[in-house]
């Protein structure tokens, strides 16, 4: 299998790492969408959204409403500590990250909602193979965070 690393950086800090094996049909479209300026949109407040579905000026539709007259209203789903975000390209949902606060370490859920809540920049480490979270992106190179 063979692996190209992402990561995902607010304010020049990486704090989310992917690999996605491209070898693998899932792994493959997520990589090309990342290539392509994917935006991550939160889901979280919205009972349904799915494949295929509209995203405009911040509102989801589904694929009948082709006028985009009747957007998604937003709702609390019941799912405590899980947080969702749509990938959109081109106005198009085109897949899901799905994060539960249980299954992270501690800490960690909040930071990655905050994280992905500020128009994270997304960058391919295939230069950059030992970068990870935490990292400091000068534009050229990652160093390590200064130790206090």
């Amino acid at each position: 299998m063979a692996y190209i690393k992402f990561a995902v950086m607010a304010d020049n800090e990486i704090f989310y790492v992917s690999a996605l094996d491209e070898e693998h049909a899932t792994g493959q479209k997520w990589i090309a969408a990342i290539r392509s300026d994917i935006k991550m949109i939160c889901t979280t407040d919205y009972e349904d959204v799915h494949l295929g579905w509209a995203y405009k000026d911040s509102q989801f539709y589904t694929p009948d409403d082709v006028d985009m007259q009747s957007p998604l209203p937003k709702t609390i789903i019941d799912i405590p500590e899980t947080n969702r975000y749509a990938g959109v390209i081109d106005g198009e949902v085109i897949g899901f990250m799905t994060f539960v606060k249980a299954e992270l370490p501690e800490g960690y859920f909040d930071m990655l909602h905050a994280g992905m809540q500020s128009n994270p920049v997304i960058i391919e480490l295939t230069d950059h193979p030992l970068a990870d979270v935490g990292d400091i992106w000068n534009g050229t190179n990652f160093t390590k965070p200064l130790v206090p």
